[in-house]
């Protein structure tokens, strides 16, 4: 079984977990006025999920992801599903995808936005 999306209450956190039937790991799909190809994804908290330019870990992973209510509707909440196979990735307008982290702590169950393909070019020069 996957992970989903959960939130932590009234909090901006946002982490994954193997539980995706709670309520917590319920988000409602809007589409933008005008915009076919972007989504917001608002929590069962009234929340948006909102790509942030505040590192998670400097260097290692990228940006935060958080759950908040704008002032405005703008891009930070917006994104592009896009098919991959049988899977859907999610991009930010400023080409970072939405990404699930695993390993060890504090890694473990964070989620990130991060240019493609950033990871596994590191791995590679890695081994």
């Amino acid at each position: 079984m996957g992970n989903s999306c959960m939130l932590i209450q009234m909090k901006k956190g946002v982490f994954q977990h193997r539980d995706g039937s709670c309520k917590s790991a319920k988000w409602r799909i809007e589409f933008g006025e005008g915009m076919d190809n972007v989504v917001r994804l608002k929590s069962c908290y009234g929340k948006y999920l909102l790509a942030t330019n505040e590192q998670f870990l400097l260097g290692v992973t990228g940006p935060k992801v958080v759950q908040n209510l704008p002032m405005k509707l703008d891009s930070s909440i917006e994104w592009e599903p896009i098919k991959v196979s049988s899977l859907v990735k999610f991009k930010t307008s400023y080409g970072k995808y939405l990404r699930a982290n695993g390993g060890l702590p504090p890694f473990r169950n964070s989620i990130t936005h991060d240019v493609p393909f950033r990871h596994q070019r590191l791995d590679l020069m890695g081994s």
